[in-house]
């Protein structure tokens, strides 16, 4: 089965937890990667490390760092915490055993910290289609819900 792991902010992130409710359901393997504070208590496989997560998927979805829901500062700035988890071309080429790696990344990134440019820019990145997709799904759920 295909494999997903989720980098960043899980503990915070609504997406993540929708997520892997569903694709757990959908019989995916699934690993967290955060630093402690952002992992939520689970039963799932997790990791500090980025390199790790990134050679355990086939799909790899960043989250955005939700620095509003944290009592104090995980790391000195935000560069610092992208030094350590953002998903770089060259991590991807040096650790990624599926070399067709899907990128996702539910939105607003943070260019350079969640994922870099480069990345955001490669044909492997779904970022916008995911984006785009996803206004279209909310819309058909609340036509459904209101039209029911």
């Amino acid at each position: 089965g295909k494999k997903i792991a989720f980098i960043g902010d899980v503990k915070n992130s609504r997406v993540a937890n929708s997520n892997i409710k569903l694709l757990q359901r959908l019989g995916l393997e699934i690993m967290l990667c955060a630093p402690s504070s952002m992992l939520p208590t689970t039963s799932l496989k997790t990791t500090h490390n980025v390199e790790e997560a990134i050679a355990f998927a086939d799909i790899l979805m960043s989250l955005r760092t939700q620095t509003e829901r944290h009592n104090a500062p995980i790391f000195a700035s935000l560069k610092d915490y992208g030094n350590a988890y953002c998903i770089t071309q060259q991590r991807l080429e040096a650790h990624a055993k599926n070399k067709e790696v899907i990128i996702l990344h539910p939105g607003p990134v943070h260019r350079d910290i969640d994922i870099e440019s480069a990345v955001l820019e490669d044909e492997r990145s779904k970022v916008l289609e995911q984006v785009k997709n996803g206004v279209a799904m909310r819309m058909a759920v609340l036509e459904f819900l209101l039209l029911d």
